[in-house]
C-alpha cells in the first residue's frame, strides 16, 4: 500500500445512532456498525491512511467522501477510484473518476493498478446560461428523461460535458453533473478542467502551484468520436421534478398537474450538500422569511453540510440562523 494515496471516510453512519429504530438496535445493529467504525480505525492507523473521521466538534464527519475529494484531494488528470458509485463526482476536476467494488479497491492498494474497459463517451454540448431559479440538477433530471438515457443507453459509458455553456457553471454545480451521471447508468462524467477548476482549487488549498498544472489539464482531441453527442440549450431549460422510483422520471415542474403531499424535504447529501447549495437555501429560505412564512406544520425539512468547510463557509454568511428561523433543522 501506498498510504498517500489511500484515504478513508466515515461518512455515511455517523448519524446512525440518532436515526436507527428502536427495532434495529434490539437486533444488534447500532454495536456492529460501530464495530466496523473501531475496525477502520484501527485499519488506518495500523497502515498509515489518512481517516476523515467524525468531527469532535458538534458532530458528523469531517465531510462526505466526495466533497473532500473535490476540496482536499483530486487535481486535473488524476484517475480516481472509490468504494462508492458517486466517486464519479471528482470528474469535474478533469479527473477520470469511478467507483469499484471492494475487491477491486484492495487489488488497487496491492498492485497500485486498476483494471477497465475504456468506456465509449457521450457528448453533451452545452451553450446559454441558465435562467434564475433552474439549476444543474435541472440539467440532469431534464438529461436522465431523454428516451436514451432512460433506456439505458447510456450504461457503462461516460457522459462527458462541455461547449460554452458549462463555462458558466460554478465548480459546485459541474460537480452536480458528473456526480449525477452514474444515475445516468454512466461509468462517470468528467468536465475538462479550466480557469473555473484554477480558481477553485487556488482558493480550496493555499500554497497549491495551480500554474503546474497546466500539463494535467486535458481536453477532448479534435475530431474525437462519441457513441453520441446531444446539444443542450440551457436558456431554453425550466425547474424539473423527478417522480417516484427513478430520476429518469423527471418531468417540468409545470406539468405537474397534481397536488403532492411533501412529508420530509431534505438538502444534502453528495449532490445537495456544497457551497452553491447552501447559497440556494438560504435564498429561498431568507426569501420566505421576508414574506412571513416558514415551513408548513407537518413537514420535516433537512439541511445537511457537506463537509466541515461548507459549514463554516455557511456560518461566515451567517445561513444557520436562516435555516433556524424558517424552521429547518440542521
Amino acid at each position: 500500500i501506498r498510504p498517500e494515496r489511500v484515504f478513508a471516510f466515515r461518512d455515511h453512519l455517523t448519524f446512525l445512532g440518532g436515526v436507527m429504530s428502536d427495532e434495529h438496535r434490539a437486533m444488534g445493529l447500532l454495536e456492529k456498525a460501530q464495530a466496523l467504525a473501531d475496525i477502520q480505525r484501527q485499519f488506518c492507523a495500523a497502515q498509515g491512511i489518512r481517516l476523515y473521521d467524525e468531527n469532535a466538534d458538534g458532530g458528523g464527519s469531517e465531510a462526505i467522501c466526495h466533497n473532500a475529494v473535490l476540496e482536499d484531494l483530486a487535481l486535473p488528470g488524476d484517475i480516481v477510484v472509490g468504494t462508492d458509485s458517486h466517486t464519479c463526482t471528482a470528474g469535474a476536476l478533469g479527473c477520470f473518476a469511478f467507483g469499484v467494488g471492494s475487491s477491486e479497491m484492495a487489488n488497487s492498494w496491492y498492485t497500485d493498478d486498476v483494471r477497465v474497459r475504456v468506456p465509449a463517451s457521450v457528448r453533451i454540448e452545452m451553450t446559454g446560461v441558465l435562467p434564475a431559479g433552474v439549476t444543474a440538477k435541472d440539467v440532469m433530471l431534464h438529461l436522465m428523461a431523454m428516451p436514451y438515457i432512460r433506456d439505458g443507453h447510456s450504461i457503462a459509458k461516460v457522459l462527458e460535458f462541455g461547449g460554452p455553456g458549462v463555462a458558466s457553471l460554478s465548480l459546485d454545480e459541474r460537480a452536480t453533473l458528473t456526480n449525477m451521471a452514474v444515475e445516468a447508468g454512466a461509468t462517470s462524467g468528467i468536465i475538462h478542467a479550466d480557469e473555473v477548476v484554477l480558481a477553485y482549487l487556488a482558493a480550496m488549498r493555499p500554497g497549491l502551484d495551480v500554474d503546474a498544472l497546466g500539463p494535467a489539464m486535458l481536453s477532448a482531441d479534435p475530431g474525437a468520436s462519441y457513441d453520441q453527442t446531444f446539444h443542450i440549450h440551457l436558456d431554453d431549460l425550466a425547474v424539473m421534478v423527478a417522480r417516484p422510483g427513478d430520476p429518469r422520471n423527471g418531468i417540468p415542474l409545470a406539468e405537474l398537474t397534481e397536488e403532492v403531499r411533501i412529508d420530509i424535504a431534505y438538502g444534502g447529501s453528495c449532490t445537495g450538500g456544497k457551497m452553491a447549495d447552501m447559497d440556494m437555501y438560504a435564498a429561498v429560505l431568507g426569501s420566505a422569511l421576508a414574506a412571513g412564512k416558514k415551513v408548513a406544520d407537518g413537514v420535516d425539512l433537512y439541511i445537511q453540510y457537506g463537509s466541515q468547510h461548507i459549514k463554516q463557509y455557511a456560518i461566515e454568511r451567517g445561513y444557520p440562523a436562516i435555516f433556524e428561523a424558517a424552521g429547518a433543522q440542521v
